[in-house]
């Protein structure tokens, strides 16, 4: 027998039972109760009494999106679809969450498929348990193997880590985020970021990741925006950094589209472009610079 856990069944009581962790069933996230200690507990417990939504209910094309992930994961994560949806309603950025489910979902149905890859073995609710290893712990599971989930081998756990970790992870999960974030429209309550900033006000001190103590979600500043542009400070001038597709789409349609517009402030002549282009590609997977002089 392995190494045994608590698996809280009521939060409130901080009542728990001692089970063998190989026991903890599938989708029941591992928490830190003040006075008590770790332990495993239904998530559907933590939302009933942690859990304040923070937006409105999503609309059905987004619901929809939310039944075909749990669909995926065949059974093996038990909330209905109201419980899922609330655990997204009460996240900040809830589409970054929901891309990520979606990418365990297109896993769970190659791992668990007919017929399956060449060594991998275990029930739905352990694959489950593995690919949430994955998200949870980050690259160190590679090198880790699947403790305590009985039927999944250390081998099989190399190979759903693989799937998991495929080299088109970091695209396909920066696409569903977009795809999801569409989705949500009217139904998203983000905090509110500024329409014009200096780029300093995006970087750290080193200059070389975003600034956490911006007073805004600097992620949000360009992930949420439908046309970045730069504005040369010596000059005035103002130039397209992102939004050359959005930019032809209103364009063809001949009608006006609202769109959210984020203005980075710059020097053309130092090194201050070359930051803002990395940092938007980073972000948005690309940058439109000079693509309207190319074309």
């Amino acid at each position: 027998m392995g190494d045994t856990v608590r698996v809280y069944t009521d939060l409130k009581a901080r009542a728990f039972e001692v089970v063998p962790e190989e026991d903890v069933p599938a989708g029941y996230l591992r928490v830190a109760v003040p006075g008590v200690g770790e332990g495993y507990v239904h998530p559907g417990a933590i939302r009933a009494t942690t859990a304040t939504p923070r937006h409105p209910p999503f609309p059905p094309a987004l619901r929809a999106e939310l039944a075909r992930i749990l669909d995926a994961l065949l059974g093996a994560y038990p909330l209905s679809l109201d419980e899922f949806e609330g655990g997204f309603r009460a996240d900040a950025h809830p589409w970054r969450e929901i891309a990520l489910w979606d990418r365990m979902a297109e896993v769970m149905g190659r791992a668990c498929g007919r017929p399956r890859p060449r060594g991998v073995t275990g029930t739905p609710a352990d694959i489950l348990k593995t690919l949430l290893s994955a998200v949870n712990n980050g690259p160190a599971t590679r090198d880790r193997p699947a403790r305590g989930f009985r039927s999944v081998s250390d081998r099989s756990a190399e190979k759903v880590y693989a799937l998991w970790y495929a080299p088109d992870l970091v695209e396909a999960v920066r696409l569903a985020e977009e795809k999801f974030r569409r989705l949500l429209g009217p139904a998203l309550a983000a905090p509110p970021v500024p329409d014009r900033v200096p780029l300093h006000a995006l970087l750290d001190e080193a200059g070389t990741g975003p600034n956490l103590d911006a007073g805004f979600d600097v992620r949000e500043f360009l992930a949420g925006a439908d046309v970045i542009l730069g504005v040369d400070v010596p000059t005035g001038e103002e130039f397209l950094v992102y939004g050359l597709d959005f930019l032809q789409r209103v364009v063809a349609a001949g009608v006006g589209t609202p769109a959210r517009v984020a203005r980075v402030e710059v020097d053309q002549g130092s090194d201050e472009l070359e930051l803002l282009l990395a940092l938007v590609a980073v972000v948005r997977g690309r940058y439109d610079y000079g693509a309207t002089d190319a074309a």
